[in-house]
This record gives C-alpha cells, sequence and structure tokens, in this order.
C-alpha cells in the first residue's frame, strides 16, 4: 500500500516531507479502520468523522490529518479501489489566526539602548 500510495504523492508533486507526514497520517487510520472491522470500501463521511474525533487532537493537525486521509481516498479512486472520496466533502476545521502582539513603546526604547 504505502509504496503505491508513495508513488502517487510524488507524482502529484508533493515535497518529501508532506509525503512522509501524509503515511504518517494514513496508516493509523487503516489501523483504526481494520480494528473496527471497517473495510476500506465501506468507509463513510461519519466513519472518518468518528475516527477524527477519536483522536481528539487540534483543528490544526485535525486539518492535515483530513487532508492526508482525503489524498488517500483520491489515490484509492484513481486505482478504482473505491468509488468515491468520502473525505472529499468534509469541511476542513477553522484554525483561528493569532492576534498580531505588538511592542509597547517601552519594549521599543529598552530595545533601542
Amino acid at each position: 500500500m504505502h509504496n503505491n500510495y508513495k508513488a502517487y504523492l510524488v507524482r502529484q508533486g508533493l515535497l518529501p516531507s508532506t509525503i512522509d507526514a501524509y503515511c504518517y497520517d494514513v496508516t493509523p487510520f487503516i489501523a483504526w479502520l481494520a480494528n473496527k472491522e471497517i473495510s476500506i470500501e465501506k468507509t463513510t463521511v461519519k466513519v472518518i468523522n468518528d475516527y477524527l474525533r477519536s483522536c481528539h487532537e487540534s483543528a490544526k493537525r485535525t486539518r492535515r490529518r483530513l487532508s492526508s486521509i482525503s489524498s488517500y481516498f483520491s489515490f484509492l479512486l484513481e486505482d478504482e479501489v473505491v468509488l468515491f472520496n468520502p473525505a472529499a466533502g468534509l469541511k476542513r476545521p477553522r484554525i483561528r489566526e493569532k492576534t498580531p502582539t505588538y511592542l509597547r513603546q517601552y519594549e521599543i526604547d529598552r530595545v533601542r539602548q
């Protein structure tokens, strides 16, 4: 599985670090499906949501994990293993932007000294 999936990701033009991250994310998902006795062909939006909730991760991490899973299903779709990508329509969690932190005038003065 991983060699074919990695080759698919390389064809997509992804960086090696992204390829490693996607494979790292997909492996526990496949194990979770096996543990639940759910075949990849029977995976639904609800199944993916259940998996993501079971991970108890930040929005940023969940977003990347979902991207990895969606990419994996795109690979399976191209390989004609599945008929559709159940992850394609899932909403990605929003990531709150951090409010910029500005230096106060006395901090600027201290840096200038």
